[in-house]
């Protein structure tokens, strides 16, 4: 099976690739080439996106049991207050998330100073959708306030996930 391609709306990567798997030469904008090539051109493979899923998923336990081991141990060990020992948790659930995201779920090999901000970027942005959610859902339609919590923290998994893996954490050829 084949298909019509344009040339300009590939990126250089997948236009190298489509010269090297089909010659290169290639005289006008328009080009028969095989289906497989375009799906396989710069493409990430679904079973990449479902593993890195599942990695997401179990950093973000991982995270969040260690965040809330350390409030509870700077309650109870330290007697801070709740919005310090909060921030505490927050700030190394974050740390541990960044981390393990970066470097595991995602594999990114980019700066890391670049990757951070990308990544605050993301985590903010999740953070204030989930927020909306939870308003909106809870506050003007009604909906029960644990069942409005439940859709903004799937909101936030989303916006995380996708975040880092297209903008924090992309691996650009």
């Amino acid at each position: 099976m084949t298909i019509n391609i344009r040339r300009e709306f590939m990126s250089k990567h997948e236009r190298i690739r489509l010269d090297e798997d089909h010659g290169a030469g290639m005289q006008t904008s328009d080009q028969r080439v095989p289906l497989a090539s375009v799906a396989t051109a710069g493409a990430r493979p679904a079973a990449t996106l479902s593993l890195q899923a599942v990695k997401y998923a179990l950093t973000g336990v991982a995270n969040s049991v260690i965040g809330i081991a350390v409030i509870f141990f700077a309650l109870y060990q330290f007697g801070a207050s709740d919005v310090a020992a909060n921030a505490a948790g927050y700030a190394v659930g974050l740390s541990i998330s960044f981390v393990l995201n970066r470097s595991w779920t995602f594999a990114h090999k980019g700066a890391i100073s670049e990757s951070l901000v990308k990544f605050l970027l993301i985590v903010g942005l999740a953070y204030l959708c989930n927020l909306a959610m939870v308003l909106v859902t809870h506050r003007v339609l009604g909906w029960n306030v644990y069942l409005a919590q439940l859709l903004g923290v799937a909101v936030y998994t989303f916006i995380g996930f996708f975040g880092s893996r297209n903008f924090a954490f992309a691996n650009r050829s």
